[in-house]
């Protein structure tokens, strides 16, 4: 029951993390993203904790490259930046990296 109990913590607590970030910052990070983000909780705290921390790491590493080279070429320096893609993506390799 341990792995089922540590997905739903996971998902809590990455739902709540992204809702306070959604919170703090205006138009820093929409509601889609925040349901996402609880639903990569539940599926990497499945896993184990060392993959929940590293997806959002990876996440939020990726996202940050994304906007620099986007800002480096001189595409849309103000456009927002969905961060679902970002976060699939770090926990499908954070995933595969802690199996």
């Amino acid at each position: 029951w341990w792995p089922l109990g540590r997905a739903g913590i996971a998902m809590a607590a990455l739902g709540g993390f992204h809702l306070l970030l959604g919170l703090a910052v205006e138009g820093g990070m929409g509601m889609g993203d925040v349901k996402w983000a609880g639903a990569v909780g539940l599926f990497s705290g499945w896993v184990g904790w060392q993959a929940v921390v590293t997806s959002t790491l990876l996440a939020f590493a990726a996202a940050a490259v994304f906007v620099l080279v986007r800002q480096a070429v001189g595409r849309g320096c103000h456009r927002l930046v969905p961060m679902a893609p970002f976060m699939v993506a770090g926990a499908l390799a954070a995933i595969l990296l802690t199996r």
